[in-house]
């Protein structure tokens, strides 16, 4: 069976025609962790992806695979599994040979390839269809047979990019429950690239934020999503709110002033008194309240719009002249109804506010 291998990215950097696509990446994997690349269209992440798989040779920079460089070392020898969004089987070939064909190439005995062909077939659940082509697949089946196909021949690493892009919300949830249940049997080391955030906080299990050809934000899924390093971390991931402020005195109490007038309790920062800065506020941290709720930082505000989830409602409040937040509210049946118009406080927990400085 796999087990992963670690993966270490040294001032990796790629340049077109003297315009950089990645500038200078590093980063550090542990054997058998689950890392993805996210980031919006142009920031960088495939072209990382195709750097470390050897489809693409960087303009500088070194690529280590447990301790030994690989930076020169030609993709087929990398030792590398991939995934493409476009699966990329062979049309002529059943499940069984689709699933066999690296094993094949790489001359291992017909016995031992029976065995692990059968492992793996079993493993994405496709032992009924074995023997069937990929034509006579759905788009989930197909996804499980180049999973299949990347992982066969216990490779070091396995690659993916953009797996699921092509696959509707249903399957590909179910997809990547199934992609990060086997991940974890095996202990393969998966480095994955998507653009969906929602796809990255809940498969990973440490997120490389890219922005401009390098790495805005690394750490885990929770880090990440709630002690973002930067606005664009925190805008780029979920729905965010950044309300202004100026920063008070340093000390154990510290405060900041909203441009409404309101002094409100901030979480610790090293930012200097007098500056200005944003409190960043994740919407389901807010809640909407009355004045003698015991929260310590409460802001009145106006209810000037309201969208329904379904599980929750997504309310707009003004707080102050040009300034609106986002409150996400479970619609668990309880508590004060709320419409449009309604004048409330807004309040939150010191310690769920991050500040940002501008």
């Amino acid at each position: 069976m796999p087990q992963g291998a670690s993966l270490s990215l040294r001032d990796l950097e790629k340049y077109y025609d003297g315009s950089g696509a990645v500038l200078g990446v590093s980063l550090d994997l542990e054997p058998g962790k689950f890392l993805t690349l996210l980031g919006p269209s142009g920031s960088g992440k495939t072209t990382t992806l195709m750097m470390i798989a050897g489809f693409v040779d960087p303009t500088a920079g070194e690529i280590l695979v447990n301790g030994r460089s690989v930076t020169r070392v030609p993709a087929h020898k990398r030792d590398m599994g991939m995934v493409f969004q476009s699966y990329a089987l062979f049309p002529h070939m059943t499940v069984r040979e689709n699933v066999g064909f690296p094993l094949r190439m790489r001359g291992v005995a017909r016995s031992e390839a029976e065995d692990r062909i059968a492992t793996f077939v079993k493993l994405v659940g496709l032992e009924a269809l074995a023997k069937r082509y990929p034509q006579q697949l759905s788009g989930g089946q197909q996804q499980r047979v180049a999973l299949a196909r990347a992982m066969v021949f216990s490779p070091s690493l396995v690659l993916m990019d953009e797996p699921l892009g092509a696959l509707d919300r249903r399957l590909r949830l179910q997809m990547q429950e199934e992609i990060k249940g086997i991940q974890r049997e095996l202990g393969l080391t998966v480095i994955y690239v998507t653009h969906d955030q929602e796809e990255a906080l809940t498969m990973s299990d440490v997120v490389a934020v890219m922005d401009g050809g390098r790495i805005s934000s690394y750490g885990s899924p929770r880090d990440i999503y709630e002690r973002p390093q930067n606005r664009f971390v925190a805008n780029f991931i979920g729905e965010s709110n950044f309300i202004p402020c100026r920063l008070g005195d340093q000390g154990e109490a510290r405060r900041c002033e909203l441009i409404s007038g309101h002094s409100v309790a901030i979480a610790p920062t090293d930012a200097p008194a007098g500056s200005s800065a944003v409190i960043f506020l994740r919407p389901e941290r807010l809640r909407l309240c009355k004045a003698d709720d015991p929260l310590p930082n409460k802001v009145p505000g106006r209810i000037t719009g309201e969208i329904y989830l379904g599980d929750s409602s997504l309310y707009r409040v003004r707080i102050a002249e040009g300034v609106e937040v986002k409150v996400k509210r479970p619609n668990r049946g309880i508590g004060m109804p709320i419409v449009e118009g309604d004048e409330l406080m807004v309040g939150w927990k010191t310690t769920d506010s991050v500040i940002l400085q501008t």
